[in-house]
């Protein structure tokens, strides 16, 4: 007799999968205080996170491009961030809404919210940066533009202090968040493209769930694991 050694069979009817059978039980009892940020996700990674959890790539095992322009995007931190952790090689990379067009070279089907800890999150601004990514084919594009990828970092807030400080705007150009009256001065006057690097190793399934889907996913052919009993 065969059975599944997942813990999900009771999800998949036998050509695509209830993601939300799957993900999210633990957005009842969240701790009080965490928020909710998105990212656009792969059926394949959609998979992995539900047996895994979502966990931030190890720098070796991302595409030689990405970790290329990642780790270009991290030689321009302030020294104040660096100290601090902050890297966006070593972040897993989210929106604060479900309109995640910051990723344009993402062409997924569906897009995932997550429960995280503010205290782990930053917002920087991608507005200067977001028509040169991905940069990382010619040095001298990099070394171009180095301006604009400082710029991106000089922007960072805390994601606590942003979610306190900030309120989005709805224009005809698209959403702006705008500083608030009693900010403090230093902070950035407004976000046009918000990218928050969240710095959590590894997100449990419980705090995933599925925010948009596109069209159904198959699941047939996928490489499941079966074990059988004698």
């Amino acid at each position: 007799m065969a059975h599944r050694s997942d813990n999900y069979l009771h999800a998949f009817d036998g050509l695509t999968m209830n993601w939300d059978a799957v993900f999210g039980a633990g957005f009842r009892d969240a701790p009080r205080g965490w928020v909710t940020v998105f990212r656009p996700c792969a059926v394949e990674e959609m998979l992995m996170i539900a047996r895994e959890g979502l966990a931030v790539p190890a720098p070796d095992l991302r595409p030689c491009e990405v970790r290329l322009e990642l780790e270009t995007f991290d030689r321009f931190r302030p020294l104040r961030l660096s100290r601090q952790g902050w890297s966006r090689l070593r972040s897993l990379e989210a929106s604060l809404t479900p309109d995640v067009r910051q990723f344009p070279y993402r062409r997924d089907e569906a897009v995932i919210e997550i429960l995280v800890n503010p205290a782990d999150g930053v917002v920087c601004d991608m507005d200067s940066i977001a028509g040169l990514v991905p940069f990382a084919d010619r040095q001298e594009r990099r070394n171009k533009f180095s301006g604009a990828f400082r710029r991106y970092w000089e922007s960072a807030v805390p994601l606590k202090t942003f979610l306190k400080f900030y309120s989005k705007i709805e224009t005809p150009e698209g959403a702006h968040w705008l500083k608030g009256r009693r900010a403090p001065r230093l902070l950035p006057e407004s976000f046009f493209l918000p990218e928050v690097l969240v710095t959590t190793p590894r997100i449990s399934p419980r705090h995933v769930r599925l925010a948009q889907a596109g069209r159904p996913q198959p699941l047939l052919g996928t490489d499941f694991e079966w074990e059988y009993e004698e």
